[in-house]
């Protein structure tokens, strides 16, 4: 391998790199080979060899020559196989079409969004609390999740919810804690700095979900919640028209609805209520403002 300037090409690689030692919290390119090269002078601690001259990582699926060794290199034994399948193809890439053309190297937004993916993919095991990454690839391939990394308890498919388009959409766990973000709903640049609702943990609510105000309209014409809550930006059918159709409906007049706002927009929270909705919630949501809105509501109807 020729020796070359740093460049966008070497970023990528050293962004892998150290991606790669966060995660499985080892090297990619020493395994087994670190242990069997002879020594050699000009290169004592085996770097040129293992990472320049002949660079083999230690999970390439075509070439098993260099796999890490049990008593030497246990945490990537141990953490490598608890991400999901789309985390560890992009290593995979990185480190093996990745080392020989520098083009097919893994961009920087294909690593973040991967790792919002990945935030989004962790629940709970239900037997020792341990985080988990669900792993859609091996449903895809109708297989089992993969045991509990802490208790190796057996794990069910979580509860989830998947957001926006079909292309670019988003697949959330229901996780009590999980935040949802101005881009799963809106296709906004990545910022979690101001989370606009949060999972909490079960309160016995049945709760059903739609993409969009048609959708919702749809949903709720056909049966009916017992309150209806509302954002008022999405797609097809804004918040104020959702609340304005389902209110011409029999079955939906006298539906408690509760408009989600953000902060600041008076003139919206007034429009809300002239559309028909009863409440509003301001972003981001309190969980418990919520939950006693939510119950006050349905205290109400069951006092009528």
């Amino acid at each position: 391998m020729n020796q070359v300037h740093p460049n966008a090409a070497s970023d990528r690689f050293s962004l892998a790199v150290l991606l790669f030692r966060i995660f499985v919290i080892g090297h990619p390119l020493r395994g087994k080979r670190e242990m069997t090269l002879p020594y050699d002078a000009s290169d004592p601690d085996q770097s040129h060899r293992l990472c320049a001259l002949e660079p083999v990582f230690i999970f390439d699926p075509d070439n098993d020559c260099n796999r890490p060794q049990a008593g030497v290199h246990d945490n990537p034994l141990s953490f490598w196989p608890i991400y999901p399948g789309s985390l560890r193809k992009l290593f995979i890439r990185a480190f093996t079409a990745g080392l020989r053309d520098p083009d097919a190297r893994v961009m920087e937004n294909e690593w973040r969004k991967e790792m919002c993916a990945l935030r989004d993919a962790i629940f709970l095991c239900p037997h020792c609390g341990a985080e988990n990454f669900f792993d859609l690839e091996l449903l895809r391939q109708k297989k089992s999740l993969n045991p509990c990394w802490g208790c190796q308890s057996v794990l069910g498919t979580p509860p989830r919810m998947r957001m926006g388009a079909a292309y670019g959409s988003h697949l959330m766990m229901l996780t009590p804690g999980a935040q949802l973000f101005a881009h799963h709903l809106e296709g906004d640049a990545y910022n979690f700095g101001s989370p606009l609702a949060e999972v909490v943990a079960s309160l016995g609510f049945d709760v059903a979900t739609a993409s969009n105000g048609q959708e919702a309209l749809d949903l709720h014409a056909e049966n009916p919640a017992d309150v209806i809550l509302t954002d008022l930006v999405m797609p097809k059918m804004d918040g104020f028209a959702a609340c304005r159709e389902m209110r011409r409906l029999e079955k939906l007049k006298r539906i408690p609805i509760i408009l989600v706002t953000s902060r600041g927009e008076a003139e919206n929270v007034e429009k809300g209520f002239e559309s028909g909705c009863n409440d509003y919630l301001t972003k981001p949501i309190d969980s418990n403002e919520l939950v006693q809105m939510v119950n006050g509501y349905l205290g109400a109807e069951e006092g009528r």
